[in-house]
């Protein structure tokens, strides 16, 4: 609930408690506008309070839907696409292994939402040199409520594992 209180010139204080469920009283995820009037006893009107408030229960859908893997050649280079769909989408951010902390912000790589493919925004992330073996990608994206969805990560069951071995060293020819 919110809790509202207000102070009349004599110092009598007035509150006022407003429920604010989080149930489908209040519609889909989206934003919402919450207004307060309140009037004294002679019926003199305090100028109107407006808040606006944000229902996400939703966290942001990550797909990855491509990926290269380079095996015997020179070309170290890693390519993944992807897809992310969330209306309040506040960052993605990608990853090799369990660099986290090296982890890059992609949210600029986004294009713009697709109607036709249920207003998911996809990207291209590169990454050069990359050493031999197997690795990892991760993509996590997070909501302005601060909802996380993260793809390609084979610890957590359901979600998309994306392995990407390289390997630019030729078998022998025995």
């Amino acid at each position: 609930s919110i809790e509202v209180s207000a102070t009349e010139t004599n110092y009598k204080e007035y509150k006022v408690t407003v429920p604010f469920y989080t149930s489908a009283n209040y519609g889909d995820d989206g934003t919402y506008s919450l207004k307060i009037d309140a009037n004294d006893l002679k019926g003199r009107a305090a100028d109107q309070i407006t808040w606006t408030v944000l229902k996400d229960q939703t966290a942001p859908v990550v797909e990855l839907t491509s990926y290269t893997t380079a095996t015997f050649t020179s070309n170290r280079t890693l390519t993944v696409t992807g897809k992310v769909k969330d209306d309040n989408l506040s960052s993605v951010i990608a990853w090799l292994d369990d660099n986290e902390s090296g982890a890059e912000n992609i949210t600029a790589l986004l294009g713009s939402p697709d109607a036709a493919d249920g207003n998911k925004q996809s990207f291209e992330w590169k990454q050069y040199d990359v050493p031999e073996g197997t690795h990892y990608v991760h993509i996590k994206a997070t909501d302005r409520a601060n909802l996380v969805n993260t793809s390609g990560n084979p610890a957590v069951p359901g979600l998309t594992s994306a392995a990407m071995t390289i390997d630019i060293t030729a078998p022998d020819s025995d």
